[in-house]
């Protein structure tokens, strides 16, 4: 891999975490939700939007995260007790898949199952595409959201990133 493609996943993992986390800045986002159905959810969220894409066109699946995370800086939550479960993998795919026509199936069959499209952006100057989802019409700190993320050169090493991120929640053994 070059140094421009690996520029351009490390910029694409910062994005979609960045605008995927919505933060909890409203108390009723804690209700009743725990660290581990946060990640239950967020982890089959993520397993079920590759189980989605063909198998024949994966080549390999790296997690790049799957952790609790604090939603406030330690100047409001010293203790980082107010979380959120973050997961993104990168899903390789075999050289010549469109990814963006893929990209556009993904989040064509999530919109026909209600989830609601917040961000549809391209991913850089060069093209690509950056799409976040929210299941419910709610804050994002509020519901769980999924974020998709790829290039547009189907030269280099073709990737989809796929993430999910919690509501918020709140962990008092921190």
């Amino acid at each position: 891999m070059t140094a421009r493609p690996a520029k351009w996943v490390l910029a694409a993992l910062v994005t979609a975490s960045t605008l995927t986390l919505g933060g909890c800045w409203h108390p009723r986002a804690m209700s009743g939700l725990t660290a581990q159905s946060a990640e239950q959810e967020t982890n089959e969220l993520v397993a079920s939007a590759i189980a989605a894409i063909d198998s024949a066109v994966i080549a390999r699946i790296d997690r790049m995260s799957d952790e609790s995370v604090s939603s406030y800086g330690s100047d409001v939550d010293r203790r980082g007790q107010y979380r959120q479960w973050d997961r993104l993998d990168y899903v390789w795919l075999t050289p010549g898949t469109k990814q963006l026509d893929l990209l556009s199936t993904l989040v064509q069959s999530y919109r026909d199952n209600g989830w609601i499209v917040t961000w549809d952006q391209p991913a850089s100057d060069k093209g690509g595409r950056t799409v976040q989802l929210r299941k419910e019409n709610r804050p994002a700190g509020e519901t769980y959201g999924l974020s998709f993320t790829t290039g547009a050169n189907d030269q280099f090493p073709v990737v989809i990133n796929v993430g999910s991120t919690s509501p918020c929640f709140f962990d008092p053994t921190r």
